[in-house]
């Protein structure tokens, strides 16, 4: 009995609380498309983004170039939820700061943490995370989205998940 009611849980889970949309998040995107038939992100909630990115970076204070400022996570994907969060990821050279690249991670990684816990910023619902990263980190993303350029670098496609309900069973 017990097994069965967790299966019954995850396959709740899965389908209840990670529905995929046949849309981009509509408090967040566009619903037009831009002339290259791509969604853009609405413009007030881009430049409320760059705000919170730049209040964030300035309280690093770090003197290094700011390479890029990215949208990230689920609500850049046809997969959020009204629990996604809005992933904002900085991206520098660690070597500009020190030579010591994991020492830099570590460190910016424990101000990051104490920021976003100072800071409980949620735009139209969901919670503002903001991050440093590394240029050259591995970032696997089905959508990424530089608030910096206004354009997608990694443009999401709806290929929604089969589940298998005898698997989750």
């Amino acid at each position: 009995r017990l097994a069965l009611s967790k299966a019954v849980s995850f396959r709740n889970f899965l389908l209840e609380d990670f529905e995929y949309h046949k849309e981009l998040c509509p408090k967040i995107w566009d619903s037009s498309e831009d002339a290259g038939g791509q969604f853009k992100i609405k413009p007030e909630i881009r430049e409320t983004l760059m705000a919170i990115a730049k209040d964030f970076w300035n309280s690093l204070k770090l003197e290094v170039k700011v390479i890029d400022v990215q949208l990230t996570g689920s609500l850049a994907n046809y997969n959020w939820t009204m629990a996604s969060d809005l992933d904002v990821h900085i991206i520098i050279d660690f070597a500009e700061v020190n030579p010591d690249m994991e020492l830099v991670r570590k460190a910016i990684d424990g101000q990051r943490f104490i920021w976003n816990l100072r800071h409980p910023v949620v735009i139209k619902g969901h919670d503002v995370e903001c991050y440093v990263q590394h240029k050259d980190a591995q970032h696997r993303a089905s959508g990424l989205y530089s608030l910096l350029r206004d354009r997608w670098l990694v443009v999401p496609f709806y290929n929604p998940p089969k589940v298998d309900d005898r698997d989750v069973s």
